[in-house]
């Protein structure tokens, strides 16, 4: 190229990626197709969504690990932090079954509580979700206690 050098604009943005604007001239003024800018641009590309597919599966991974637990809930709520506790790794998959007397509430990673009836149980997956159950929270109506057997998988 004769031209004095011009700044390329990336061919890999947060969202795409997209082929970049590279002219290739000969000496009478012709444009030049360059075979490894076009292999260049594919393989670009080709990684990308490679890592989409790497992302994807590492969300699907756990251990198959399993964790029983008997919750003794009461109108105060309460936590289980799987992170900083054992198993010191966050649930991929739980079941929630409320042995009663009374309706309990569940709560994860601290947003709402879902309530659960005498009997009833809760399945809960987060395998393709884009975090793991990291907090759990439990809680009854005021003045109630149950009983809630917890089995879960990391």
């Amino acid at each position: 190229m004769k031209d004095s050098q011009q700044r390329l604009p990336s061919i890999v943005t947060p969202k795409e990626v997209r082929a970049p604007d590279i002219k290739v001239v000969d000496d009478e003024g012709k444009e030049i197709v360059r075979p490894d800018v076009l292999q260049t641009v594919v393989q670009l590309a080709q990684l990308g969504q490679l890592v989409r597919i790497r992302k994807s599966l590492e969300k699907e991974e756990f251990e198959g690990k399993k964790d029983s637990r008997t919750l003794n809930t009461t109108d105060q709520p309460q936590w289980i932090d799987l992170i900083n506790r054992f198993p010191n790794k966050p649930w991929a998959t739980a079941t929630f079954f409320n042995d009663g007397p009374n309706r309990v509430y569940i709560s994860f990673d601290a947003l709402d509580w879902t309530p659960l009836n005498l009997g009833e149980s809760l399945p809960v997956d987060f395998t393709k979700a884009d975090s793991r159950m990291k907090l759990i929270g439990y809680r009854c109506d005021p003045g109630n206690t149950a009983s809630v057997r917890a089995v879960g998988k990391y």
